[in-house]
């Protein structure tokens, strides 16, 4: 069991144009794309750190390099009753927050709340 106060972090994604303020993040922050069917790539901090993070975020040959990692604890997600789950993928570190349940209205609002929070915590730029 993860603890509340527990650190997970998100790789932001480079964007056409970068914003001014290295805090504000994009709106898409913290939601599932469609094709990783409702579920958000997330990784805890006590497994990895930010700039291992990126390393491995950027190791993918698909991706834009990215800079920047947005976090929130495991209480935030708990308060819209989300919870952070182990991937028994490749990587210790990563886990999956799983939006598939809610409506699209329900998970969107969510992400702008954790979007929120993200930003109110700092991102990190290793």
């Amino acid at each position: 069991m993860l603890n509340p106060e527990q650190t997970l972090y998100w790789v932001v994604p480079p964007q056409e144009e970068e914003p001014e303020d290295p805090n504000h993040l994009p709106y898409y922050a913290f939601r599932p794309r469609r094709k990783d069917e409702g579920k958000l790539s997330v990784y805890d901090s006590t497994k990895i750190t930010p700039q291992e993070c990126l390393e491995l975020y950027n190791t993918q040959s698909e991706v834009t390099q990215a800079a920047r990692i947005a976090r929130v604890t495991v209480e935030d997600l708990r308060q819209f009753g989300l919870k952070a789950e182990p991937d028994p993928g490749p990587h210790p570190a990563h886990m999956l927050i799983d939006f598939s349940e809610l409506s699209r209205s329900r998970a969107n609002r969510i992400s702008s709340e954790l979007t929120e929070r993200a930003e109110q915590a700092g991102v990190i730029i290793p």
